[in-house]
This record gives C-alpha cells, sequence and structure tokens, in this order.
C-alpha cells in the first residue's frame, strides 16, 4: 500500500512539472500564433518533411511534429491520419479556463481561416468556403487542459510518400 502512495505521489509530480505555470506574454502569444499558422500548413502538406520519428511521446509513445504549438505540454502525431495533436495541461480547472479564454482574444487566424464555436467548450478553424479544402483546427477546453488538434484536408487522397 506504501509503494502504491509513493507511485501515485510521483506520479503527481510529474504531471505537475508538464503543468502550464505562467501567463502567456505578448511575445509568447506572437510566438503562438506564427507556430499555429505553421502548423495549418504542415497539416495541409499532411505533415511531410516534419514528422519526427526518433522524439516520440512520453505518453502515447507516437511521433511528434517537427511543428511544435509555443510552449505545449504535449504534441503527437498519428502518422496514419497525419493528425497532431497539440495539449496545454494546468493544475487547475480556472488556470486551463483562462488559458482558454485569453486563447480566444489572442488568437490571429490567416484571412482565409475562420472560427465557429460551438457551445462554450470548443471551436473549430476551417478555410473561408471560397478556399476550397484546407487543412483545420480544433480547440477544446475540458477540466484541466486545453487541446487543439490540427487535420490535414479531409477530402483529399492521403500521399503515399510522407516522409
Amino acid at each position: 500500500m506504501r509503494k502504491l502512495f509513493i507511485l501515485s505521489i510521483l506520479i503527481s509530480l510529474i504531471n505537475l512539472s508538464y503543468a502550464q505555470t505562467a501567463p502567456f506574454t505578448k511575445k509568447d502569444w506572437k510566438k503562438f500564433n506564427t507556430s499555429f499558422t505553421e502548423n495549418l500548413n504542415a497539416a495541409q502538406q499532411f505533415y511531410n518533411g516534419n514528422i519526427d520519428y526518433e522524439n516520440k511521446n512520453q505518453f502515447n509513445f507516437m511521433p511528434t511534429s517537427k511543428v511544435v504549438l509555443h510552449n505545449t505540454s504535449s504534441n503527437s502525431i498519428d502518422d496514419m491520419g497525419y493528425i497532431s495533436y497539440n495539449s496545454y495541461d494546468f493544475t487547475t480547472k480556472e488556470e486551463a479556463l483562462a488559458f482558454y479564454n485569453a486563447l480566444k482574444q489572442n488568437l490571429e487566424l490567416p484571412k482565409n481561416y475562420s472560427i465557429t464555436e460551438e457551445g462554450a467548450n470548443l471551436w473549430y478553424i476551417t478555410a473561408k468556403l471560397e478556399q476550397g479544402m484546407h487543412s483545420s483546427a480544433q480547440i477544446e477546453f475540458y477540466d484541466t487542459t486545453v487541446s487543439v488538434k490540427f487535420t490535414p484536408p479531409l477530402d483529399v487522397n492521403i500521399p503515399l510518400n510522407i516522409k
């Protein structure tokens, strides 16, 4: 029983060490917006040349992206569908909600993208209709996590020579 207690404390400490602590500055938001656009562009190309098979995600052992969101807690790529998963993990729900609300205020999208809100905790970022098929993103707030998922164009065949 004592070993189980010590193990649970170690896991909690590890999780806390990956949690976001400081609020983003203007410089951080600028880096975030740049990396967000870079991810949309990389997803458009199915992350071709941007998948890091050497550095695996420590939680799910999937490959990671070479195009990482600024200060993300975790990043991985599903190399079957070329979807990039990113999460910002916080110690409390209040911290996560504060980041989510700050993200709403500070996110700068490329001109050919727009946001659709699906309730209070989820939004989709997609290309405007006249722009044709492009990559998309989904941002979701849940408990102590804000997740950002980038998806390649849905109605396009995946190229066979992705690296």
